[in-house]
């Protein structure tokens, strides 16, 4: 069996993830199993489904080749992002096909098309408060309750916190970017995700007025080298940056005028990784990455 020629495995290459297959699969020889992995990580292709909502009606978009929908993708292709976009005619879909479909169809059964994916909504499709059958959509299909690596998403209401508990259930979530004015329980379900060894990046902006014990939970995980953080909004009153910036892992201590106001800069050395962290403060606000330039949240909290 292990020197039949290349169109068996390429046959069982093509249904490796049936149920039929993998219990087969036990009962293949290393060799076999070895070579139909290898033909079918070959063929593999990744795409990009889009979706744009133009005059009241739903569009999708994975490629240039013209007639081509969901339905025509080969065992080979695998959906790896779902990006939910406002400006179909954009240069970045300039002679992309688009195929005019149900949303709810198309949420319906994406879910079998998914590998480890991720999925986003761009702020302008985030923020604009007539997409409320979207989110409707979104929660009641299965696309809802599929897994991802990745997701970059607003808080909406309480079906954000559920979605949010049921993807850190799945210990699959590798990077989260929450946005938006959110209650107490959705820092709740971070925390819970911090404990996670996969994750590896969360950002936070405009969630709730950053606490100390936000700050030091997302310190602490910084522990591992792998992981990195964004957070930006409102300070709370608890957090003390003064104590911070005179810690001993604390440097290059600056005050700098930003918008005409008094802001505070410096940097946190992580005792153990040595990773650095630039900490921004106004009055008002503040501003915690690793990235060394100023933040700009006077556009972003208007």
């Amino acid at each position: 069996m292990d020197f039949l020629p290349h169109p068996f495995y390429d046959h069982l290459a093509s249904h490796l993830e049936d149920s039929d297959l993998f219990k087969i699969s036990f009962k293949l020889s290393a060799c076999t199993l070895t070579k139909v992995s290898q033909v079918h990580y070959e063929k593999r292709q990744k795409v990009t489904l889009s979706a744009v909502q133009t005059e009241g009606e739903w569009f999708f978009s994975y490629g240039k080749e013209p007639n081509r929908t969901l339905a025509d993708l080969t065992r080979y292709e695998y959906v790896k992002r779902v990006v939910f976009t406002y400006k179909r005619h954009s240069f970045r879909y300039r002679d992309s096909f688009f195929w005019k479909d149900s949303l709810e169809k198309i949420l319906g059964i994406l879910p079998r098309y998914l590998r480890r994916a991720d999925i986003m909504w761009y702020r302008h499709v985030a923020i604009d408060k007539s997409n409320t059958k979207l989110w409707d959509i979104f929660f009641a299909s299965g696309l809802s309750r599929a897994p991802f690596s990745s997701i970059t998403m607003p808080y909406v209401d309480h079906r954000s916190v559920e979605f949010l508990r049921r993807q850190i259930s799945f210990r699959g979530l590798e990077k989260l970017d929450i946005s938006a004015t959110s209650p107490p329980s959705v820092w709740d379900c971070i925390e819970e995700l911090l404990r996670q060894l996969q994750l590896s990046y969360v950002s936070i902006t405009d969630m709730c007025a950053v606490s100390s014990h936000m700050v030091e939970a997302l310190i602490q995980k910084r522990s591992s080298s792998k992981f990195g953080f964004s957070i930006k909004g409102k300070k709370h009153p608890d957090l003390d940056l003064e104590q911070w910036s005179n810690d001993p892992c604390a440097r290059d201590k600056e005050e700098i005028q930003r918008y005409g106001d008094r802001c505070l800069s410096f940097v946190y050395v992580h005792p153990m990784t040595k990773a650095e962290t630039r900490f921004y403060s106004d009055d008002l606000y503040v501003s915690i990455s690793p990235f060394t330039a100023p933040p700009k949240w006077r556009s972003d909290y208007p």
